[in-house]
């Protein structure tokens, strides 16, 4: 396995604007090395309108702190990580399914 790809993971924040309204927004976590394997592409139908998924399985050190409620950034695209990070059998590694539509 080689973990050369960077990526950038994200989590939302919660805060207030300046009239106190609560607002959500997304601050890095870090920069990771990970290796990033796009599954397949799919063509589907949401809401009337054809959108394109990209699926992708991102290997990378295992992090405690990681959730299902982030976001990773590879490159140019923005994927939302749809399961909690699975630990391999060794327990050094960990793998996240990740998912794009655009």
């Amino acid at each position: 396995m080689r973990l050369n790809d960077r990526v950038i993971i994200r989590e939302r924040v919660q805060g207030a604007d300046s009239i106190g309204q609560p607002t959500a927004e997304w601050v890095d976590l870090g920069v990771f090395w990970a290796d990033v394997r796009h599954l397949r592409g799919l063509e589907t139908l949401r809401a009337g309108a054809d959108v394109s998924v990209l699926r992708a399985s991102v290997c990378m050190w295992h992090r405690p702190e990681i959730t299902a409620a982030m976001q990773l950034v590879h490159g140019d695209t923005t994927y939302e990580i749809k399961s909690p990070p699975l630990r391999n059998a060794d327990r050094r590694f960990m793998d996240l399914v990740c998912e794009s539509i655009k």
